[in-house]
């Protein structure tokens, strides 16, 4: 999967981070600064960045690179601890590529060769507009959190979202949690977390705009 970018650009920024301090490798007590083993590695090609403890002073991180331990800014390391699925990208649909059908056990969008949409269960005066702004809330939604799927739950609510050019449909499992909805990937084993406000944006029926309200004309007024 695609990873989070916005994690991903923050952790590089190490490359430019300034080395307060430094000193030569004491490979007879490493333990001193957490580096034997290091607290956590980062390799930059073949260069390997390790993570130790922090001194008590300033709370500044020793990082071995090769034969230096240097004081770096505590910045980074909170990046590294992370789990695997906290590095996968936000968005459902990476990409935002574009979609030929949308299934719902409520609802149905399905786009026709001429590039129409047409809902199930069809409903009056819904406009090509609203029924384009569900589509578009689908392809660029995306979640606050990133998880490894919980085992158990229940999981029944289907959502199958359909790729242009893919024959497969994305398969999502939808429950609900107290945080808002949660979206299940069982082909990846991910869960997204939505925030409670997505929930109207892709979950509910589209429906047409109410009509505006009229305002009486008093006659007197002419």
């Amino acid at each position: 999967m695609p990873a989070n970018a916005i994690k991903i650009e923050s952790l590089l920024e190490l490359t430019a981070t300034t080395s307060h301090a430094r000193l030569p490798l004491p490979a007879d007590h490493l333990d001193q600064f957490g580096l034997a083993p290091p607290k956590a590695s980062l390799w930059l090609d073949d260069t390997e960045l390790a993570f130790g403890t922090t001194e008590p002073i300033d709370h500044r991180r020793y990082l071995r690179v090769g034969d230096t331990i240097h004081l770096i800014d505590d910045r980074y390391y909170q990046h590294l601890r992370t789990t695997p699925e906290g590095y996968v990208s936000l968005e459902l649909l990476p990409g935002a590529p574009a979609l030929r059908a949308i299934h719902t056990p409520q609802w149905n969008l399905d786009r026709s060769d001429d590039g129409e949409w047409t809902p199930t269960p069809q409903q009056p005066g819904l406009s090509a507009d609203t029924l384009l702004e569900k589509v578009d809330a689908w392809r660029r939604a995306q979640a606050i959190q990133v998880s490894k799927l919980a085992d158990g739950g229940t999981q029944a609510t289907r959502i199958e979202l359909f790729p242009e050019g893919e024959t497969e449909a994305r398969v999502f499992m939808l429950r609900d949690a107290p945080d808002g909805p949660l979206l299940a990937r069982p082909d990846l084993g991910l869960e997204y977390h939505l925030p409670e406000s997505a929930r109207a944006r892709l979950l509910d029926t589209p429906t047409a705009a109410p009509e505006p309200a009229s305002t009486p004309v008093d006659p007197t007024d002419a």
